[in-house]
């Protein structure tokens, strides 16, 4: 399995989904199967196995497109890298505790404000929120404040509209105390 997924790297194959006809084991009888063979972020080759699937295969939503249009450059979508640091709490196995992300953006006044849309739908190339992780050293959350380039807009540049972003971060969020930033660095060269 590791000799073919090795074959298609740099193909920007997310997952391959091979339906194959097996015996069960008791009886011999013939039966469909999936087989999904998937690496999420390139760090481990996961094999899924399922019925068979009846509905045609979905085209790509403009979310799952830039994602796999940065992974073909050797970029990271900013989503993934939260989706990444704030595991869902049930369901999910990963060294990093459970959390949660919220996406700040401008106002109409230019202060940071909470915002509720889809991931990917952010104007400016920077993505700026805060995330909270859940241990049992701190079960009411650790919260950072987050900022990351985002190489879908304008390769990652910063300009005017990112260093407002930026500038309002590093003042506390809605809070009275001091948050530590983490900035990952995003560069598209």
């Amino acid at each position: 399995m590791r000799k073919l997924w090795s074959a298609t790297e740099g193909l920007g194959l997310e997952r391959i989904v091979v339906h194959a006809r097996s015996a069960e084991p008791e009886t011999d009888e013939l039966r469909s199967r999936m087989l999904h063979f998937s690496n999420a972020g390139g760090q481990e080759l996961v094999l899924r196995e399922s019925g068979p699937i009846e509905t045609p295969i979905a085209t790509l939503s403009e979310y799952r497109q830039k994602v796999v249009q940065l992974r073909q450059r050797g970029l990271v979508y900013p989503f993934e890298i939260i989706e990444m640091l704030t595991p869902e709490p049930e369901g999910t196995r990963t060294q990093l505790p459970p959390g949660t992300f919220t996406e700040y953006d401008l106002d109409e006044h230019n202060r940071l404000v909470p915002v509720d849309r889809p991931y990917g739908k952010n104007e400016a190339g920077i993505v700026v929120g805060i995330i909270r992780n859940y241990t049992p050293r701190y079960p009411e959350g650790m919260t950072r404040v987050i900022l990351l380039g985002d190489p879908s807009h304008s390769l990652g540049s910063v300009a005017e509209p990112e260093c407002r972003r930026i500038i309002e971060a590093l003042s506390p969020i809605g809070t009275p105390r001091p948050l530590c930033s983490c900035i990952p660095a995003a560069s598209s060269s």
